[in-house]
């Protein structure tokens, strides 16, 4: 009785204690650790009371005293008894906040939390919530009733906390699962082959004496380490796959990464192979970037992770992101030298997918090139040649009708004006096939400038000066983009300016290549830009280069192209 009437604190306790704690068995601040001391402090407190005050033992507690008569404390303290009496008050007051603090907590973290972990402390503050009602029924049921109705319900809160707990993994449960599971494996693999061989034994000698005991007891001993290492493997398999046999996994991973349809759909395949075959919670596989290229969803916490570099011949390419299993802190070291190996693999297919994208992107820029020359040639075709033909056509059609009319000397003169318009449409046809030359140049740069700007200015009586001396050798499609923005430049001289010189000086300083190609003509004062300016600035772009056009005193346009230096990139 007098056991009876103080160990059953120890259970409130335990019970109080594994509330406050749930789900991980962790203390998570200053102000839990202090929550936890209370509660522990105040019961320990109780139980001492409980154990040492004198007088009758209070042991029922659906009797309206909660004592049996005439059962007296064996070892009470008659000296305790005032203590008892001074602190009964304070001390039922200080229990029922004991009492109420895990409820407390846990409703606390309820309103506070999300996903997951809401949904868990919802769980056990609904069980305690429900157990507060229990005190007061078993005090108000007739004698005998509230007993056996407190009995159920802890019996029935015990299950409800057990069933949270396999739900959730709480308290690392699945390492308790796991060893008990070994252990009990084991012992019943002992018995059954001692049981074996006593039986076998006995039935060979036809008793089951001395002999057949010590026989089974020895077979048992001696096949028990055998036996307990099949177990172990087993159980180790049950909860973490394949990570004995690595090259099983790295196999494995190899198989479904070759026999996917793409190297991303690969990526996907290694990442649910890992978590299958080493029952991780949840594999990601990240870019440089953070952004996730695949991942798995499973059950775990995701904020206690590891990360492994992926890198491909010196590079590095993502990251290898594993989610811990309940109950482990970091991975052992074999389980990291497999993820390592694995992480090679996963190298090679982010290398694959990084070239598609690169192929994809070069396609694409080419396809774009490919669309910007034809409309280049579309709008020289029809600016140029469609609306020169046009005016030779009308005034070949206006000197037939002087011709007819026998106004000989207007018919020659538009022959004659016709005849210069088909010239410098020549000049414009020779100019667009000369653009179609993918050359960058013969020799240097400066000799492609001078002999595209000759081919252009000369028919249209312009005099060129070309001086680039002190321009150094450009990376190919630098010096191409280059060019392309000189003969825009020089295009437009020859057919709006009006211009009698041009010249094209390059010079360079620290940071940067200035080459500037300036006229003697009417300037651009009023003209709105055209196509041909977009397409030179677009084309600087491409090399990180800038155009500026603007008027010069007294009178032509100076187009200034400025190209960085490779170092000041």
């Amino acid at each position: 009785m007098w056991t009876f009437s103080w160990t059953w604190h120890i259970r409130e306790v335990a019970l109080g204690l594994a509330f406050l704690l749930f789900p991980d068995g962790r203390i998570i601040s200053r102000l839990h650790r202090r929550l936890v001391v209370f509660v522990a402090g105040v019961a320990g407190l109780t139980i001492v009371a409980r154990a040492l005050a004198p007088g009758t033992i209070m042991t029922v507690p659906s009797k309206p005293d909660g004592a049996i008569p005439g059962v007296v404390n064996p070892i009470g303290v008659d000296a305790f008894e005032w203590v008892v009496d001074a602190l009964a008050g304070p001390l039922g007051f200080i229990g029922l906040l004991a009492l109420l603090t895990p409820l407390m907590w846990t409703a606390t973290r309820w309103r506070s939390s999300s996903g997951e972990v809401r949904r868990q402390y919802r769980w056990v503050t609904l069980i305690q919530l429900s157990m507060l009602p229990i005190p007061v029924v078993v005090a108000t049921a007739p004698v005998g009733v509230g007993a056996a109705l407190a009995i159920v319900y802890t019996l029935v809160a015990q299950v409800m906390i057990v069933i949270a707990i396999l739900q959730w993994r709480a308290y690392d449960v699945d390492v308790v699962i796991r060893r008990a599971l070994l252990a009990t494996l084991t012992l019943v693999a002992g018995l059954a082959i001692y049981a074996a061989i006593v039986a076998v034994v006995s039935l060979v000698i036809g008793s089951s004496g001395t002999i057949a005991s010590t026989l089974g007891a020895a077979v048992a001993i001696a096949t028990l380490g055998p036996v307990s290492t099949l177990i172990r493997r087993g159980v180790n398999r049950a909860f973490y796959g394949r990570r004995d046999d690595p090259h099983l996994v790295v196999t494995a991973t190899a198989s479904r990464l070759s026999a996917s349809a793409d190297p991303s759909a690969g990526i996907e395949a290694v990442a649910a192979t890992l978590a299958e075959q080493l029952r991780l919670p949840a594999v990601e596989i990240l870019d440089t970037t953070g952004r996730t290229i695949a991942a798995t969803e499973g059950p775990g916490n995701p904020d206690t992770h590891v990360d492994l570099p992926v890198d491909h011949h010196g590079q590095r390419l993502g990251t290898l992101r594993v989610t811990l299993r309940r109950g482990t802190d970091e991975l052992t070291d074999a389980e990291t030298r497999l993820l390592t190996d694995v992480t090679h693999q996963v190298g090679s297919a982010l290398a694959a997918i990084a070239l598609i994208d690169d192929l994809e992107q070069a396609r694409n820029e080419a396809i774009s090139a490919r669309d910007d020359e034809r409309r280049r040639i579309q709008r020289d075709l029809h600016d140029g040649l469609g609306s020169a033909i046009t005016a030779v056509t009308l005034k070949l059609d206006a000197a037939n009708n002087h011709l007819a009319r026998g106004d000989i000397t207007a018919s020659q003169d538009l022959v004659l004006d016709a005849r210069r318009d088909l010239q410098r449409t020549l000049a414009d046809v020779r100019r667009l096939i000369y653009s179609l030359d993918d050359q960058t140049a013969p020799c240097t740069l400066a000799e492609a400038i001078n002999a595209d700007a000759s081919r252009l200015l000369h028919p249209a009586g312009v005099r060129l000066d070309v001086d680039l001396a002190a321009v150094p050798t450009l990376s190919r499609p630098a010096a191409e983009q280059v060019r392309w923005i000189i003969l825009e430049a020089v295009t437009n001289i020859a057919r709006h300016a009006r211009a009698t010189r041009c010249t094209i000086i390059g010079t360079v300083n620290d940071h940067a290549i200035r080459i500037e190609v300036t006229d003697d003509g009417r300037g651009i004062n009023g003209t709105p830009p055209a196509l041909g300016r977009a397409t030179m600035a677009n084309r600087a772009a491409q090399i990180g280069a800038a155009v500026e056009h603007q008027n010069i005193e007294p009178s032509g346009t100076a187009v200034t192209i400025t190209v960085p230096l490779p170092e000041s990139r």
